[in-house]
């Protein structure tokens, strides 16, 4: 496993993944790394647990939503911006609105093997999916981009 470091400063490594499946050739990655920077800010278990439960939420739920008026008008355009640039900026230290937040094992190879089967659940679900939070309802390719993109940003914190 890694050794972790925390930088003296934010690191910006514009990571740009597509599909769920980049994001699980990027966590085997992360995986093999002998040294991870990190960024200031949450540590590295916190950021995978926080990135699997959003895909989770996408099969079983989110805790809360925004309004409809919300998701159609601003999430939409959000989603739409973020799709067209190819990658998603976000507040890297802001929870899922309404999620409760357990402290996960700090062992990062345990934080890592959470965030793939996450992912491998949400590639082999067959079930409807729940409306996202602020973006509304959305298709299974949406998703898949939208998780990935989301993951991204936030691996643009994390230097390996």
């Amino acid at each position: 496993m890694p050794t972790l470091h925390v930088a003296p400063a934010p690191i910006s490594r514009h990571c740009r993944l597509h599909t769920l499946d980049d994001a699980l050739v990027e966590l085997d990655r992360l995986a093999r790394a002998p040294d991870v920077m990190l960024s200031p800010g949450w540590d590295l278990s916190h950021t995978l647990d926080h990135c699997a439960r959003s895909i989770e939420h996408a099969m079983h739920g989110f805790p809360t939503q925004k309004n409809v008026l919300f998701q159609k008008l601003i999430g939409a355009t959000v989603l739409h911006l973020f799709e067209r640039r190819g990658y998603m900026k976000h507040n890297l230290l802001e929870e899922i609105p309404g999620d409760v937040f357990t402290p996960p094992p700090p062992a990062l190879d345990t934080s890592i093997a959470r965030l793939q089967r996450s992912i491998r659940a949400f590639l082999d679900y067959q079930g409807p999916l729940s409306p996202h939070f602020a973006y509304g309802a959305l298709s299974r390719a949406q998703y898949d981009r939208a998780n990935a993109m989301h993951i991204a940003n936030h691996f643009d914190a994390i230097d390996f």
